[in-house]
């Protein structure tokens, strides 16, 4: 007998951004809590659907303006590639093991990046721009 929740038939946590998805398990979050209000509602992975994912992030932003959430956010994953600074930047990129590294960028710098998961924050005092290029995996 599957639990409620985020818990399949087969004992396995679902994974889904959908809108009815988030709102569901956000309460759910809450109650367990015995809360009214998460402090940081993070996503840990970003949906292979575009669509999905930006239905996702709307009904976090949503549950942000109810005000059952102060802060939203997302750890995600990129494969190898070139982060060039649009604009000058300072972030902190934190790994799923907890560490964590502050990256500054000038305008105009390029850096090559390894493949990486992790959740970023804007620890500057502007905007961050950036021009991300990943590389593309081969087809078998």
């Amino acid at each position: 007998m599957a639990r409620a929740g985020i818990w399949d038939e087969e004992e396995k946590v679902g994974y889904s951004l959908r809108a009815e998805s988030v709102r569901r398990e956000c309460e759910a979050s809450l109650r367990r809590l015995k809360t009214g209000v998460i402090d940081l509602y993070q996503i840990r992975w970003t949906a292979d659907d575009l669509e999905e994912t930006v239905e996702g992030w709307e009904k976090l932003a949503a549950l942000k303006a109810e005000g059952k959430v102060r802060r939203i956010g997302v750890s995600h994953s990129h494969p190898p590639g070139v982060v060039y600074a649009l604009s000058e930047a300072k972030v902190k990129s934190t790994s799923p093991d907890g560490k964590s590294e502050e990256i500054a960028m000038k305008t105009g710098e390029a850096r090559w990046r390894e493949a990486t998961t992790h959740a970023v924050e804007n620890i500057g005092t502007t905007d961050v721009r950036a021009l991300v290029v990943e590389s593309k995996k081969a087809k078998k």
